[in-house]
């Protein structure tokens, strides 16, 4: 079998996204490997189900490196390309609240800090606009409303 010539995980993607160079990826993984190399390898790097890289390079993006600890769904970008994303199963980023839902600055590398609507079960689906976020899934509240739609 040839080596694959993309990053490989030791689990699953279940989305991706590209912001200009950056594919940005998220689903149930805790390590991803460089094209070319086994599992295993010295260069394999922990990535707890997100993880950036340059599709030009095939370079790591150093200024993202975050853990979800539970597994992500989707992931996506704002139009302007300022914000990406995801969706999911997880209730922390980093060890900071998020429930099933988080944004991260695609210029910084950044969780965004003022964005962390508390959601009551898994996030499987996510659009944006510059200005708006719509979601959906498998919850029946979010910040503690129940409603037939929300917005941020």
């Amino acid at each position: 079998m040839d080596p694959l010539p993309t990053w490989q995980v030791d689990g699953v993607v279940w989305s991706m996204t590209t912001v200009g160079n950056t594919v940005y990826a998220t689903g149930n993984f805790t390590k991803a490997r460089p094209p070319g190399t086994a599992a295993g390898s010295s260069q394999e790097v922990n990535a707890q189900n997100i993880f950036a890289f340059d599709i030009r390079t095939g370079e790591r993006v150093a200024s993202f490196q975050h853990s979800l600890n539970g597994q992500g769904l989707r992931i996506v970008a704002s139009p302007d390309g300022k914000r990406v994303y995801v969706g999911g199963e997880f209730t922390t980023v980093d060890g900071q609240p998020r429930s099933r839902l988080a944004a991260f600055d695609t210029a910084t590398g950044d969780l965004v800090e003022d964005f962390a609507p508390t959601v009551s079960a898994k996030v499987r689906a996510i659009a944006a606009t510059n200005s708006t976020v719509y979601f959906g899934g498998n919850f029946f509240n979010v910040n503690g409303k129940s409603a037939p739609a929300w917005r941020r």
